[in-house]
Formats: C-alpha cells, structure tokens, sequence
C-alpha cells in the first residue's frame, strides 16, 4: 500500500516568480533547508542528484525527472534496493503551483511511498519528512515574497522602500490578535498583527496565550507545526540558569536550584566541519547542595549518581531534540528594530499635523 506526506502553504507573490525560484536549482543552497544542494538539470528525463537533509543526517539520492508543467507541476522519483534485485521502496516528490486571487500562489508538496518498505519508511521518516517540508515551504514563501515585495517583517524586501512616504509605525497598545472563542484546547495559530508575526493558543487547561512565532532557544518559527502538550499538576521548583556564551563555539550554563538542592554545569561545544556538518561536544557534571548531602546521609553517594545521571540524560535528550529542528529549519534573523527611525517618522508625522492646524486656524 502506498503511503504518503503532504503540505500545503500559501505565498504572497505570483506564481511566475515562485516556479522561477523553485526551478532555480543552482540557488538552493541560499534557502533551502531540506535540500540545500541538488546538481543536474531541471528538465524531463534528466537524472538530479539531491544533497537532502533526513532528520540529523546528510543524504545524497539520485532522482530522475518524471514531469514538469511550467509553473504548475514539478516531479521526480528515486528508488532504493534496487542492488538487491528489485526495488525495496520507490519514493515519488510532487510539487505544484496554484495560482490564487489577488497575484498569490498556494505551493504544495507531496511524497508518496511504494514497495515492500513502503510502511516502515513512512514510519521511520514520516515526521522527519513533515518537519522538512514545512522548514522548505516557509523557506520558499519568505524567499518569494521578498523578491516581491511582500514579505513581513523581519524578512529582508528585495523592493526599495521609499522611506521618505512611510506610513506612522504602529503605537504601543492593546491590539486583538485572536479571541478566545477561536481557540479550543490544544488549538494553535499563527496571527499577523502591525507588521508581526505572531503565535496563539490555548493550554489543555484553558489558558489563553500569545507570543511572537520566533523560538529564541533555536532561532526558528514556532507555528506551523508548534503543538499544545498540555498541562500537568505538578508541583513548580524554582531554577535558576546563568549562561555565558564564549563566542560561538563555547557555551556555559550554570543550573542552580534555589532551594539548594542541587547544582549542575553544562557545557555545549559545537565546531563547524563543513557547510553541511557541525560536530556538537557536550560535557555535563552535577551535585547535590550541602545541605541536601547531609540530610542524606550515608544513601548520599546513591542520590548523588541518580541526579547525575537523570540531568545527564535530561541534558542530551533535549539537545537531540532540539537537533532534529536545527537541522530542518532555517535561521530566523528577525533584526534590530529600528526604534530611531521609526521614532524620526512619527514626529515627522506630527509635525505636518501641526501644520495642518494651523493652516486650518
């Protein structure tokens, strides 16, 4: 039976100029984090040979260009097992272009699975693959709408900005972003709100909540694909973290728990191998607080291998899984807000209401 993955995304410029940037293979490497490389020739018959990110893991595959519909429809197939006389599984890639009202095109991509392997690949790969095909999706809407002009903010436009006609930034207030009525338990969106990307929902419990849709721990979009694990009634212990950052290659982290209870350092070492591949050293080490080691007495040496191992193991399972983004989702470089400038526009902008005024008086 077959299996497949599918994603659609909607982009803010016209459908020319994304199959332009989608046919662009050349210039892959420059946006796109599922497939930074692919060599070959876009055209029908062609063999491409695809350097693919596949959860933490660098891929080069063969694929063979089955179709192309100017601006409508791109696709390529590659097999595996083919050294073991027949083929094991057959993956099939489809992407196309749906051109919307208003100059906006819906971009969709779809991988479908044949074979004997067919199910345990979808298994295996089929969250990795979703993963990959929204971190490409996103890649390709920003690149497009900022060729066109569109893009939001953060998104470096490729159009010149007439800075002189710049309409007042936004005041500092309440603004509704969504109501609660709009989210369920466990819903979450992703709004736009004066020129900003944002993010809403709402707990398993009931709590509304709203942030802007960047992860500051690894610099990548939270929505689409942030979920709502839920809730659960467990007593908070107040932690403190104290990190410096030694350039980029070497980052310390001091964990203390207030009430003295234990105390861990981790440090996180991560040295560039080539444009594909990071080598990231990890080193962790804890202790119990005095306190507690007294009160512990002679079971102290027991308690004191447990909390290393558990914050050893708490250590390398959230680096792992903060892994499988870094590796599918490019950098979100938001910039420095200009706060002067938009500062400048307004009072500039208040200055000509006086005017106005006075030539009304």
């Amino acid at each position: 039976m077959a299996q497949q993955a599918r994603l659609s995304i909607e982009i803010d410029a016209p459908v020319g100029l994304v199959w332009r940037v989608l046919t662009d293979i050349d210039a892959y490497g420059k946006w796109n984090p599922m497939t930074p490389k692919v060599t070959g020739k876009p055209a029908e018959g062609e063999t491409l040979q695809l350097t693919a990110r596949v959860g933490t893991r660098i891929r080069v595959q063969e694929q063979k260009v089955y179709e192309i519909v100017p601006e409508r429809k791109l696709v390529w197939s590659g097999a595996f097992g083919g050294a073991f006389g027949g083929e094991l599984v057959r993956g099939v890639r489809t992407q196309w272009l749906e051109p919307l009202p208003d100059g906006r095109t819906r971009y969709s991509t779809q991988d479908v699975f044949a074979g004997p392997l067919a199910g345990m690949t979808r298994s295996l790969y089929g969250e990795t693959l979703h993963l990959g095909f929204q971190a490409m999706a996103e890649a390709l809407k920003d690149t497009c709408e900022a060729r066109a002009g569109t893009a939001r903010r953060g998104i470096e436009s490729a159009r010149p900005e007439d800075r002189e006609h710049r309409r007042p930034p936004h005041r500092a207030s309440w603004y509704t972003a969504s109501t609660a009525a709009d989210l369920r338990p466990g819903d979450v969106r992703r709004v736009s709100a004066c020129g900003q990307d944002l993010i809403v929902w709402r707990t398993q419990g009931g709590r509304v909540c709203a942030a802007r849709n960047v992860c500051g721990h690894v610099a990548s979009r939270l929505a689409p694909g942030a979920r709502v694990k839920g809730e659960q009634a467990v007593p908070s212990i107040p932690v403190e973290f104290r990190t410096t950052a030694h350039g980029l290659g070497l980052q310390i982290t001091e964990v203390s728990q207030l009430a003295g209870m234990s105390h861990s350092r981790h440090l996180v070492m991560p040295t560039p191998i080539d444009e594909h591949h990071t080598r990231i050293t990890l080193c962790v080490s804890a202790r119990m607080g005095e306190q507690t080691h007294r009160q512990l007495g002679f079971t102290s040496p027991l308690a004191r291998f447990a909390v290393h191992s558990i914050v050893q193991w708490a250590f390398r399972r959230d680096v792992r899984r903060d892994a499988q983004r870094w590796t599918q989702r490019l950098h979100v470089d938001e910039g420095a807000p200009s706060h002067d400038f938009d500062r400048a526009v307004f009072q500039r902008w208040l200055s000509q209401l006086d005017i106005l005024r006075r030539e009304a008086a």
